[in-house]
């Protein structure tokens, strides 16, 4: 399977996002703190919540375990990329 393939049905979201609200006023790459909230049950894990310090932004980046909803949203980090490349590659396997 191709690299190329699997980057078009699913985007990286980067571990330290900048705050897009100061970036489009022209401030440059103002980074984010964060805090993680645990999720209720297996398909919602938890929730990163990222927070700006200049401008009081708030971002909460969810963290999918079901994979139909990754598929959905079409959006993650490790996890959610191994999940989805492990679905991928089951779904080539031959019996």
């Amino acid at each position: 399977m191709k690299t190329k393939s699997l980057n078009s049905k699913l985007s990286w979201s980067s571990k330290d996002p900048p705050c897009t609200k100061c970036l489009d006023r022209g401030r440059g790459k103002v980074p984010m703190q964060v805090r993680i909230s645990t999720g209720t049950s297996w398909k919602s894990r938890s929730f990163e919540i990222y927070n700006c310090n200049r401008c009081g932004y708030e971002y909460a980046f969810p963290r999918h375990g079901e994979i139909l909803k990754i598929a959905e949203i079409k959006t993650g980090r490790c996890s959610e990329w191994s999940m989805f490349f492990g679905v991928m590659i089951n779904a080539l396997k031959r019996d």
